[in-house]
């Protein structure tokens, strides 16, 4: 008896790890060059032509991936306890605590279509202060085929620290939400004192969750999967 259930466990410690994002895989979708527009807000709506290049970055002392940047922009540091990413390239990178409700985050979205949104915003007391949105496409990429980082509905993965999971619900942004130039559109909802960041680009969206004490408890992320007729 004591042996099945220790293969038990295995094949269900197989099966999760299973559904975790690969920063391997990630990596290779997010990296490259890329090139479309980039807006300002407030006060921009018709956007600059840009282009940007994402490289890994080496650990200053061994060979290992420390994470990727984006120009000479901050370190996507996958060891950084704000720091997540998804096997289609998406990411977000902000604080595990918010600071008098203040915080300022970092969220990459790929669409089905392989485009990409960068967004950069500075948001205070739930409102969006700021924010740069760069919408690109890679040099050379097809559309994504299938959403691999995806687990299946209502399956979490264990990251080293928290739980990331995938909604398998579209998310409905509330009226209030700032529509931002580029198709970007950022919502900071109250949940009794606890406060849900969600940012939608196209068909995808991520939603950083805090709980009444500020603290990160939860990511999930929304995305098309191929049975929706995205694929």
């Amino acid at each position: 008896m004591e042996c099945r259930t220790r293969l038990l466990f295995c094949i269900i410690a197989v099966r999760t790890t299973a559904l975790a994002p690969s920063f391997d895989t990630f990596s290779a979708a997010a990296t490259g060059s890329w090139h479309g527009t980039q807006y300002q807000w407030p006060g921009d709506t018709n956007g600059v032509p840009c282009t940007s290049v994402v490289d890994e970055v080496m650990r200053s002392c061994g060979g290992a991936v420390q994470g990727v940047r984006v120009d000479e922009g901050p370190l996507l540091n996958r060891q950084d306890d704000g720091f997540c990413f998804f096997d289609c390239g998406s990411w977000t990178q902000g604080p595990t605590k918010l600071t008098d409700g203040a915080l300022s985050l970092d969220v990459g979205l790929v669409a089905q279509s392989g485009s990409r949104v960068r967004c950069m915003a500075s948001i205070s007391a739930r409102h969006v202060v700021d924010a740069t949105v760069v919408v690109e496409e890679k040099a050379g990429a097809a559309p994504l085929a299938k959403r691999e980082s995806l687990a299946a509905a209502g399956s979490p993965w264990l990251a080293p620290r928290l739980k990331w999971t995938r909604s398998t619900e579209v998310t409905t942004l509330p009226d209030d939400a700032v529509a931002l130039p580029g198709g970007v559109s950022i919502a900071c909802v109250d949940r009794d004192g606890a406060t849900d960041v969600v940012v939608r680009a196209d068909d995808v969206s991520l939603t950083r969750s805090y709980d009444a004490s500020g603290a990160l408890v939860a990511i999930s992320f929304h995305a098309p999967s191929p049975q929706d007729g995205a694929d």
